[in-house]
């Protein structure tokens, strides 16, 4: 919403910050050079003052100009600001920039060159949006690296505002300096330039204006003499003095006696960092930050003045321009030089030989509070290399906020009715911020809409991560995007459709099933049409929305504040939705089944590609369809007319690789019955990176055999072509032979749910076939179902061989039948020692049915039948068990049978850290297996490494080589004191892996030595409580199954 006028703008008024930057251009310029796109929206405000002919505070008109950004941009602005035709009057008035960081390149030549005659010339300053266009996500990104790198070299100011907040101020900060020197004052284009918010203090034009100039009056009296950064601290001491700010060069927020600092620059990094820091500093944990308010002059006595005299370790996040950057040990962020420069050149701060560490991230990274939280903990912890994005989100972090999210396409018309409610939130006393993204290459346009309402100023500006209620106005977002994760627990989903009661279960993806049960998540559904034909469908959702999200308003406010934001929907449309929307709110009860489904990972959180809605296509989702090698020819010789490309796993959301075999060995005994196998694949040439505790998921195949006789029994010809849409995208079709569909997409033999009983029955000719088939699917039949689920182990080609009446065409089989699931293994290596390879540790799954017949697990048989050279697909799936941060911490391990894999990868690392000169903590390895002849799965490995003093205890438990059964719990309370001293006294971490049933007697042991450990130490203790603790402190990891 851009203002009508400049001057109107005042007092406390919901507006956003790029409103605010481009009303501090208009007021105190005379001339204004825009270098954006449209579509980033950095001059609607001035473009339209300037048309309208509104004169800024001096009373003059505003020249306005929009240029194009290419080489020698804002050359023309040079030959302006030296021009001798330059009007002397105005030559004090400086000329305002509006540009993106992406333009800052072009222009440097320029800004360089102006710098260098600067005395001379007009005052310049350039308002630098830190939007840019991510070539690898095809996203909007905010950049700041370009702006820190540019400026090093030239003489000028750079400056940055943290939110909407002071970002009026930051900006009349700028245009005072460029009085100076030229000067750059960049901010987060993306939230805080968009995010409308309620800003109390805005200066009017006047104030602006009379602020501005007794500034520069007093700053008159600065001697040339003054270094840059004097002068520059003088100026906004000065501004503080009239605003009644405590603005500084540095700011440091968090523990008085921080022992680890972190240095940030940036919009959403400074603020986001300093609102967890003080979260975290009154948790006792000792770490606070620094924001970077001006960055260039780099004053460095005015940055050491604000550490803490207790900080022994300083971490920058420096932003760098690509992953590889990150990985290169050579490559420092630009911060990161400063302040080891400015720590290295104190004598004081030398002598105290303080740690810098330099965290760096892409410009890709979405700072949340979150991820913030992640990064602040393991900095406190001491951990020099932190991979960014690789770290889980924490939680319970952020502002103190109610929280609202809508999710809807772009063509919907319903999609402004989350902009309604947040109107009708404005209205009242509490703050409220509203944020509006566009994905335009999710189901051919998405719009996400974020409100955040608080009795506090709302300065974070960051996704919302904690909603209480959820809408999502279109059944076909569900498989874009996991909307579950933002809500909170108990919160609420509102789910608009347009389906039978009895269709909705069938149309819900199962990623959406998979991820709502896992949570505490009241699901509401919504048909509009049972509200009548003539509904409103902008004024139904917002009605819903508002009603869920302020319950206690009565049925009479609810009407009020709804009808005042309609124009077009009357006070008796309103009160009928109203009245008839309790009956239209449908509660629906989730299985508890959906928490078994497999479902692939889906993002969370959008990242605006666009700040409009998509016009360019709209999404057709296409059925199955026969076709010939013809087609497939035509498609692969042009494939640009076609669309078409050739692609690994197309069926599957992950990203995938394609590995070799390179060794596959049989660890137990071919006489003994539990086949279980050591397999390596060779990952050369590929870019898989994988992480200690991390599961390879492996993309197996069905039986070849087994499969070409059940397309031979079914009447098909194997090498038929069909065309699919993906599973993942419906855009896209995968072209496959029969063979390879039933071989690779789908679970033929593994075991159907009563849905595909109701949905065959659909099919069967034969009216008894189709009467068991309805009556499995029914309470009536449950008894029957179980018995063919849990002890026949009906697979689906089983009951397609049973009612052969049922027999759907080939193309809706594959629809049919549910893809098949990649199995997740615990990678049993570490890159560090096998660069080249990857390991897993497998037991085949096999059993006898009642029919005597031998089955199999699906992917343990696959794995086991590989020879070498053959290739598989892979992907990797992240876990929370990880090691310490400092490799000086004890680790304990319990690992029954196949759960040894990740410990396997453990003591590897801890022993490549030890051969780097790292001192490593005691490494305690507790297993279990029924007898040591047959399963001491890698037992010539652990030997080794206790020989070689890796491994400190190595507790063995072979339960049936003895009368008296010996579990692991046992071998473990016999070493209790060396726990007790890992655990507690080194602050270790405890991981278990393996089957669940041993969790509650080893936690036993657990809890018995910190009760043991409090009697010494004469103190009481909940030992449960503990354990909740090194839970919530990733110190206690299970990872069951």
């Amino acid at each position: 919403m851009v203002p009508e006028t400049a001057a109107e703008l005042a007092g406390p008024t919901y507006c956003n910050g790029q409103t605010l930057i481009e009303q501090v251009s208009f007021a105190l310029s005379d001339k204004i050079y825009s270098y954006g796109t449209e579509e980033q929206e950095l001059d609607l405000s001035v473009a339209r003052w300037a048309e309208a002919g509104q004169h800024n505070a001096a009373g003059n008109a505003v020249s306005f100009s929009r240029m194009q950004v290419r080489s020698g941009a804002a050359s023309m602005i040079l030959g302006n600001i030296f021009s001798r035709d330059n009007n002397l009057i105005k030559h004090a008035s400086p000329s305002t920039i509006l540009a993106t960081s992406s333009s800052l390149i072009a222009m440097k030549p320029v800004l360089d060159q102006l710098s260098l005659l600067y005395s001379a010339a007009t005052p310049l300053v350039a308002h630098v949006s830190s939007l840019d266009l991510s070539p690898i996500t095809s996203n909007y990104v905010s950049d700041y690296s370009r702006a820190l790198a540019l400026s090093r070299e030239g003489g000028y100011a750079v400056l940055t505002s943290t939110s909407a907040h002071e970002i009026q101020h930051m900006a009349l900060l700028a245009t005072l300096l460029s009085s100076e020197l030229p000067t750059v004052h960049t901010y987060d284009g993306l939230r805080v330039a968009r995010e409308r918010t309620r800003v109390v203090d805005v200066l009017d034009q006047a104030a602006l204006k009379r602020t501005y100039t007794r500034v520069l009056q007093q700053s008159d009296a600065l001697s040339s003499k003054d270094e840059p950064a004097d002068r520059v601290a003088k100026i906004l001491k000065t501004l503080n003095a009239e605003l009644g700010t405590e603005y500084g060069l540095f700011e440091y927020f968090g523990a008085a006696d921080a022992t680890s600092v972190a240095v940030v620059f940036g919009s959403p990094e400074a603020a986001t960092a300093k609102l967890v820091a003080l979260q975290l500093a009154d948790a006792g944990t000792k770490i606070g930050i620094v924001n970077v308010r001006v960055y260039r002059p780099f004053a460095e006595e005015a940055f050491l003045r604000v550490l803490p005299a207790t900080c022994t370790r300083v971490a920058v996040l420096g932003q760098v321009y690509t992953s590889d950057d990150v990985r290169d040990a050579a490559i420092t962020s630009v911060l990161y030089s400063d302040v080891l420069s400015a720590l290295a050149m104190s004598s004081v701060w030398a002598s105290r030989k303080v740690a810098v560490v330099d965290v760096k991230y892409t410009r890709e990274i979405v700072w949340r509070a979150g991820n913030m939280a992640a990064v602040l903990k393991q900095i406190g912890a001491g951990n020099n290399t932190i991979d960014v994005a690789a770290l889980e989100d924490e939680s319970n972090f952020g502002i103190e906020a109610e929280q609202f999210v809508q999710w809807d396409l772009d063509t919907q018309a319903s999609a402004e009715s989350a902009t309604l409610l947040a109107t009708i939130l404005e209205a009242g006393q509490e703050n409220v911020n509203y944020n509006k993204s566009f994905d335009n290459y999710a189901e051919g346009g998405l719009v996400h809409h974020e409100i955040k309402l608080s009795a506090k100023s709302i300065e974070a500006a960051y996704a919302v991560e904690s909603a209480s209620v959820a809408v999502v106005s279109n059944i076909q977002i569900l498989k874009s995007y996991d909307v579950v994760k933002t809500i909170k627990e108990n919160g609420t989903l509102l789910l608009k459709h347009a389906f039978k009661p009895e269709e909705i279960e069938a149309k819900l993806p199962d990623v959406f099933k998979h991820a709502i049960a896992g949570k505490s998540i009241k699901l509401i559904l919504l048909n509009l049409a049972s509200l009548g034909d003539e509904v409103d469908e902008t004024a139904a959702l917002q009605v819903a929305a508002l009603k869920l999200f302020r319950p206690t308003l009565t049925t009479d406010q609810l009407i009020e504040q709804s009808t005042n934001v309609h124009e077009f929907v009357s006070r008796d449309q309103i009160k009928a939705i109203v009245e008839h929307l309790d009956t239209a709110l449908l509660a629906f009860d989730i299985p508890a089944e959906w928490s078994t489904i497999e479902a692939a990972t889906l993002p969370a959180f959008v990242t605006a590609n666009s700040f409009a809605p998509n016009t360019e296509r709209e999404v057709a989702y296409p059925e199955n369809q026969q076709a010939g090698w013809q087609t497939a020819a035509k498609q692969i010789a042009f494939k640009e007319a076609y669309s078409f490309k050739s692609t690994l796993r197309p069926d599957v959301a992950e990203k995938t690789w394609q590995v070799k075999v390179q060794a596959n060995r049989r660890l137990t005994p071919t006489t003994y019955d539990r086949n279980i196998f050591h397999i390596e694949f060779d990952i050369t040439g590929t870019d898989l990176k994988y992480d200690l505790g991390e599961s390879l998921g492996v993309h197996g195949h069905n039986d070849p055999e087994e499969t070409r006789k059940f397309i031979e029994w079914y009447g098909l010809d194997a090498e038929d072509l069909i065309q699919v849409p993906s599973r993942t995208d419906t855009n896209v079709f995968e072209t496959r032979t029969v063979y390879q569909a039933l071989q690779q997409n789908v679970d033929l033999f593994g075991r159907p749910g009563k849905k595909f009983y109701e949905e065959l029955s659909v099919y069967a000719t034969d009216e008894h076939d189709r009467k068991i088939l309805t009556s499995l699917g029914t309470p009536e039949g449950a008894v029957d179902f179980k018995r063919r689920a849990e002890v026949e182990t009906v697979t689906y080609a089983d009951l397609l061989e049973e009612f052969k009446s049922a027999r759907p065409p080939v193309t809706e089989l594959v629809k049919l039948i549910p893809a098949t699931k990649r199995r997740e293994y615990s990678i049993s290596s570490s890159q560090k020692v096998h660069p080249n390879s990857v390991h897993l540790l497998v037991v085949v799954v096999d059993w006898k049915d009642q029919r005597d017949r031998e089955r199999f697990g699906h992917c343990t048989r696959f794995l086991s039948n590989l020879q070498l050279g053959e290739q598989v697909t892979v992907s990797l799936k992240p876990s929370v068990m990880k090691l310490p941060p400092r490799p000086e911490q004890p680790i304990v391990m319990a690992g029954l049978g196949t759960g040894l894999a990740p410990f396997r990868a453990f003591v590897e690392e801890r022993a490549w850290q030890k051969q780097q000169g790292m001192e490593i903590g005691a490494c305690m390895l507790y297993l279990g297996s029924r007898h040591q002849k047959e399963e001491y799965l890698y037992g010539e490995e652990w030997e080794a490494y206790k020989d070689a003093g890796i491994i400190t205890t190595l507790g063995q438990a072979f339960s049936r080589d003895q009368p008296q059964k010996v579990y692991i719990q046992d071998v473990m309370r016999s070493t209790l004191p060396d726990i007790q001293t890992a655990l507690m006294a080194q602050e270790g971490s405890f991981y278990l892996c393996g089957p669940t049933w041993p969790v509650p007697d080893v936690q036993e042991v657990l809890e018995e030595a910190i009760r043991t450990q409090a009697q010494q130490d004469g103190t009481k203790v909940e030992s449960a409580k503990v354990i909740e603790e090194w839970k919530e402190a990733r110190r206690f990891v299970l990872e069951v199954y």
